[in-house]
């Protein structure tokens, strides 16, 4: 037998007397690697457990509209029984504004027939029905063409703190043609 025989089998002897798990290398090395993963590990974590910025309210948070009748005649365009139901939180004070566009030349005469002004005053799960008109001066015949409704609501919570912004939104609540 060779004396490197003999090593070789010390060394195979020596490898079955030792208790299973990781030896010293095998540790060493698995903690090199472990490092940047704790590291990345840990900062997760951080930044998923600060505060969300809250979300924007959109329209449909604070309101909903009913089916408005839209209808075009020789010298108007009208809009009617436009429920809007507030749904909200509190009370909100506000305008409405009705926009017709496109706008012909001589200009829109609006008459808003409800809310009186445009103006209103909501609580949670209450609701008005609006009422438009819009007409050329002197009521000639509106030319021929479509013509898209929008209301603008702009508006602010009672009790709201001190310089808090009105809230605007718009919403379109569709087309009429003129033929």
């Amino acid at each position: 037998m060779r004396d490197d025989d003999a090593c070789a089998r010390s060394s195979t002897v020596l490898e079955a007397e030792r208790p299973a798990g990781l030896n010293r290398r095998q540790l060493l090395r698995a903690g090199a690697w472990a490092a940047p993963a704790l590291v990345l590990a840990t900062a997760a974590p951080a930044a998923a457990a600060s505060a969300p910025m809250p979300p924007t309210p959109v329209f449909s948070d604070h309101f909903t509209w009913g089916t408005p009748t839209l209808n075009v005649y020789h010298n108007a365009i009208q809009l009617n029984h436009a429920a809007l139901r507030y749904k909200g939180p509190g009370t909100i004070t506000g305008t409405i504004t009705i926009s017709v566009t496109p706008t012909p030349a001589a200009g829109w005469i609006m008459e808003m027939h409800n809310p009186r002004n445009g103006s209103f005053a909501l609580t949670g799960n209450q609701e008005i029905s609006i009422g438009f008109a819009a007409h050329l001066p002197n009521y000639p015949r509106i030319p021929n063409g479509t013509y898209t409704l929008t209301a603008t609501l702009t508006f602010k919570r009672t009790g709201a703190p001190a310089g808090t912004p009105n809230t605007s939104v718009s919403y379109a609540f569709g087309s009429v043609t003129q033929q």
